[in-house]
């Protein structure tokens, strides 16, 4: 996602595309890593923000569900060479997520039992 303010909703627009093409498989199926990238930048949404998105998309589960410890987890990223942040250790939790799914849920979120 773009972290940009202007660009809020461009971001909730392409959220509700991602979600109608996995057809509500994101998170319960399909790990969710959000890279809230261009951080470097003045006047940005932050991790709070867009977790606020993902309540209202219902892409967010209360704690104490089963599906709540696989909630996106939100990096705040930036690409840039000289200024790159949190690029690596996103790519290596959508990774994990996804290994973890495989091995212990089956192609599903593993329950808290695992």
């Amino acid at each position: 996602a773009d972290s940009q303010t202007n660009l809020i909703r461009e971001n909730i627009e392409f959220l509700k595309e991602l979600k109608s093409l996995a057809q509500q498989k994101l998170i319960k199926e399909i790990p969710l890593v959000i890279m809230l990238n261009k951080k470097d930048l003045e006047e940005t949404i932050t991790k709070k923000d867009f977790e606020q998105i993902l309540k209202d998309e219902k892409l967010w589960y209360n704690s104490g569900t089963d599906l709540a410890k696989w909630n996106p987890e939100i990096f705040e990223t930036c690409a840039l060479y000289d200024k790159q942040q949190n690029i690596y250790e996103s790519f290596q939790e959508c990774s994990r997520r996804t290994v973890l799914y495989q091995l212990y849920g089956e192609g599903k979120a593993p329950s808290n039992n695992e």
